[in-house]
């Protein structure tokens, strides 16, 4: 089964520090041969972590923008489809105009708080990898020096 686009655009920034962070210590072993450049990448790393948590949308703005601005159309939108297409089996006691249209914010805000909850781990994971190697690439690097 595929990775829906939000795990793969977090996992590309995964990637990326990986990939960062071994390429300093490559560059320390083989290009520098100075052990102390061993942590240029994790630090490369740890710093594309930063900008993509602090360039993304706060989670703040996020939930204005859905109950101020995306609710109303969202909104407009089920009313639309609920006036064209009534259900004539449908138990109107079962749920009401408002309780519907809360339960269509309350769906959309938990859409994005699952993705925020898979950006974060990832970021995390990012993180630590690029610090461990900031941390720690020169000692690596000595090794193969």
């Amino acid at each position: 089964m595929p990775l829906p686009a939000t795990h793969m655009k977090y996992l590309a920034v995964l990637a990326l520090a990986i990939a960062l962070s071994a390429g300093g210590i490559a560059y320390a072993v083989h290009g520098s041969k100075n052990k102390d450049d061993g942590g240029r990448g994790g630090a490369l790393a740890v710093a594309v972590a930063f900008i993509v948590l602090f360039v993304g949308r706060s989670q703040g703005t996020k939930v204005y923008t859905i109950l101020a601005e995306e609710g109303p159309q969202l909104l407009n939108s089920i009313e639309a489809q609920a006036g064209a297409t009534p259900d004539p089996t449908a138990d109107q006691a079962d749920s009401s105009p408002v309780e519907t249209r809360v339960n269509a914010l309350l769906a959309k805000l938990r859409t994005d708080a699952n993705e925020q909850r898979i950006q974060n781990i990832y970021l995390a994971l990012t993180s630590v990898i690029g610090t461990l190697a900031w941390g720690f690439g020169d000692l690596i690097a000595k090794q193969f020096i």
